[in-house]
């Protein structure tokens, strides 16, 4: 999901961020932009999460490009330019999608379940 397109309330839920336009022209196929929808898993984000100000954090869950291997995660811009589709090596099939300076965003997983654990051979 883009960054942004989410936020925590005062009770520490996750809810949609009716304020989030979409990602920029100049950042919509940038990784670094783009965020887990799942519990968090760095255990620093963990700790943030405990405090009292978390609900002001922008980007409090996990980072994609921090993703182990390095690579695993392709972007790129489709045919009209105004959508970034991405996909994910090491669990093939897993596809999301995220239009330009919209909150038109998703992703679906169509696959056998089965990581990729030769990718970092393959790289």
């Amino acid at each position: 999901m883009p960054q942004g397109a989410f936020r925590l309330t005062e009770d520490h839920e996750v809810c949609r961020n009716v304020a989030f336009k979409g990602l920029s022209e100049s950042s919509f196929t940038d990784l670094a932009k783009y965020s887990h929808f799942r519990n968090v898993q760095d255990e620093r984000k963990k700790e943030k999460l405990l405090e009292d100000d978390a609900i002001f954090l922008p980007n409090f869950l996990d980072d994609v490009i921090h993703d182990q291997p390095q690579g695993c995660w392709s972007v790129q811009k489709d045919t009209s330019g105004r959508m970034a589709i991405m996909r994910n090596f090491s669990w093939a099939g897993y596809t999301a999608y995220h239009c330009v300076n919209s909150a038109d965003f998703g992703g679906v997983y169509v696959g056998d379940g089965l990581r990729n654990d030769d990718l970092p051979f393959m790289m």
